[in-house]
């Protein structure tokens, strides 16, 4: 990644960093208090992977700005040599699709995650982390994953239209 870019072009990846630093922290102390003292958290594990789903949805949005989500590759480059605006018509396609699906699944995950924090589920082995929060990463993800895309289809449109006035 260039590091000319904005602090928060790289706020996913410092996010993803930290919350894995984290749960190799715990896991480690986890297993070292398991095997030298007899003795474990009940909630290391489950806040282990409350973590990890964060991370997960971090990457998504991620994925997002960098382009690295799946997309029509097989179809885009049986044009590639044929025609290359018909292959960048079959990934805007693509990426328009995606943006669509963020947004859709961004709405249905919030309903979700309304829906538990009005029941006010807690974690079995965290009841001081409600459940919601869970849900919330999925909405950012999503959310985050549409306004990424948007954001390197307006930086690229950007950049040809600098190429072409300078030609």
């Amino acid at each position: 990644m260039n590091n000319k870019q904005p602090w928060y072009n790289r706020i996913e990846e410092w996010i993803m960093v930290v919350l894995l630093t984290i749960i190799v922290v715990i896991l480690t102390f986890s297993v070292i208090t398991r095997y030298i003292f007899r003795f474990t958290f009940s909630w290391a594990e489950e806040l282990s992977r409350f973590l990890l789903v964060w991370a997960m949805c971090a990457g998504i949005s991620w994925c997002g700005k960098s382009g690295d989500h799946l997309t029509v590759t097989a179809m885009a480059n049986a044009f590639h040599k044929k025609s290359p605006k018909t292959e960048s018509a079959i990934f805007l396609i693509g990426d328009l699709i995606n943006i669509g699906f963020g947004v859709f699944m961004a709405w249905r995950l919030w309903i979700v995650m309304m829906t538990v924090k009005k029941t006010g589920q807690v974690f079995t082995s965290m009841p001081f982390l409600p459940k919601w929060l869970m849900y919330l990463a999925g909405v950012l993800a999503m959310a985050g994953m549409a306004v990424r895309i948007i954001q390197r289809l307006a930086e690229n449109s950007l950049k040809n239209r600098k190429v072409k006035e300078a030609a």
